[in-house]
């Protein structure tokens, strides 16, 4: 009876053994963890005085600040630096959706009012450009992917933009030594991004109504293994609130 029952518990012990699934290596450290990220260089290029500070809200939690680029001409056009941001996103085909807000003070205290809300679409793992302009009355927006195939640190990454609301096309012509590049820019458009020799600029701006003619910038420093935003902003016709300008916004490309 005893040898019965020893051999019945060997069988169901040979069974159990023969369907468990064990590693291979239980030792392995290796840990599969999703990304949930994408990576935005957020850019205010509005010069309203009184959207000095946006703030990017997931949901109505204040998730980024984003400071208007003043322009100030003893710069000299040197470029802004700014870093790309990791940015949560959603997964499984879902959409993204962003706001912009300002905070505005009353008697109950600050409130935050929305100026900016839609839906994107939004790659993890990419890296992009999303630019603030108009006016708060109707705040616009453009998306960039900042998409470097093969990108070489040695290089440096030019890209034109006219986000004057009320321009005619523009064109931009970037030059340096042994090398020169042109990009015809409507109202809210960019550029492809220029693989480009790092070094000293000289940037020539002519508008489309010919009201501009050959305004050159001198001596622009582009550095080598970032991508350089050239930006024309304002009311073309220019206000004291809104003027016209050119401003340039580097980001640090995470290579």
């Amino acid at each position: 009876m005893k040898i019965k029952i020893l051999r019945n518990l060997l069988l169901t012990l040979a069974i159990l053994t023969m369907g468990c699934e064990c590693p291979t290596n239980i030792d392995d450290s290796t840990v599969i963890k999703p990304t949930v990220y994408a990576n935005m260089l957020f850019i205010n290029a509005m010069p309203e005085q009184n959207l000095n500070q946006l703030f990017v809200l997931s949901t109505s939690k204040v998730v980024e600040r984003v400071d208007t680029i003043y322009y100030d001409s003893l710069r000299l056009f040197t470029p802004y630096y700014l870093d790309y941001l990791p940015l949560g996103i959603k997964i499984a085909g879902k959409k993204n959706t962003l706001k912009l807000a300002k905070t505005e003070r009353n008697a109950l205290g600050d409130t935050i009012k929305i100026l900016f809300n839609s839906v994107l679409s939004i790659d993890k793992d990419s890296h992009y450009t999303f630019i603030a302009y108009g006016a708060e009355e109707s705040v616009q927006s453009i998306l960039l992917k900042d998409d470097l195939s093969n990108p070489k640190p040695e290089n440096t990454y030019i890209r034109c933009i006219n986000v004057s609301p009320d321009a005619p096309i523009m064109y931009l012509t970037i030059t340096t030594e042994g090398y020169s590049r042109s990009f015809s820019l409507a109202s809210g458009n960019a550029s492809e991004i220029a693989n480009s020799p790092s070094g000293d600029y000289t940037l020539t701006l002519t508008s489309g109504d010919s009201s501009i003619k050959n305004l050159n910038i001198s001596n622009v420093k582009f550095s080598k293994g970032k991508i350089n935003n050239v930006i024309f902003r304002g009311a073309f016709k220019g206000t004291s609130v809104n003027p016209r300008e050119v401003i340039i916004v580097t980001g640090n490309y995470p290579y």
